[in-house]
Order: C-alpha cells, then sequence, then structure tokens
C-alpha cells in the first residue's frame, strides 16, 4: 500500500525530536514535502520500512539503510545508496532526503 507521508519528510513523521516509543513504521511511503520546502512534482522519491531495514528511491539512486528503536526515540541510518548522477536539482533533493534521514529521531504519524 502507498501513501503519501505528512510534511516534513520524517522530521514530521519521524520526527527529528524524541516522539512518543512505538511500533517502528511499516510500509511504503511517498516522499510530498522535505523540511517544508515540497519536491520535484514529476520525481517520485520513496521510503519503505520493512522490519528494521528501510529502503527506497532517493530521486535518482536507490538507498537503503537500518530502521532502529531504542525505547526512547527512532533512528536510521547509515544510508547507503547508489551513486548515479543526475540534474543538480535532483540531485539537491537527494542530499536533502539523506539529510532528514539522518535526523530521525522519533515518529509522529497522523
Amino acid at each position: 500500500m502507498r501513501r503519501p507521508l505528512v510534511p516534513i519528510l520524517l522530521a514530521a513523521l519521524l520526527t527529528a525530536t524524541a516522539a512518543a516509543a512505538g511500533p517502528l513504521p511499516q510500509g511504503v511511503w511517498i516522499v510530498e514535502d522535505i523540511d517544508g520546502r515540497g519536491v520535484i512534482d514529476n520525481l517520485q522519491s520513496t521510503l519503505e520500512a520493512d522490519g528494521d531495514r528501510v529502503a527506497g528511491m532517493a530521486g535518482c539512486n536507490r538507498y537503503n539503510g537500518q530502521l532502529r528503536e531504542d525505547g526512547t526515540g527512532l533512528s536510521i541510518g547509515p544510508v547507503m545508496s547508489t551513486r548515479m548522477m543526475c540534474t543538480p536539482a535532483v540531485m539537491d533533493q537527494e542530499q536533502k532526503l539523506f539529510s532528514a534521514l539522518a535526523r530521525v529521531r522519533g515518529q509522529d504519524l497522523r
């Protein structure tokens, strides 16, 4: 099942501040916004959470990493990705996504 992410990818879905601990988020999510700056309309970035792993399409490259919950918060990483080059705007969006993933500290599913 595909669901859109709530605003501010993983800085709201999986917040940068500790949120209530709960089960790890699972499913496929479509990135609609990163840090309140939107995303390129025809570029689909995704996040798929399955067990303790995350994977997806960052825009140009595929990525995967570990999803961890330690009782007080959530974290993602380290994240590994393929290394293809795309247009500067796509690469910029990818870096913003990877930065947001690195800042994950909790979850807030609304």
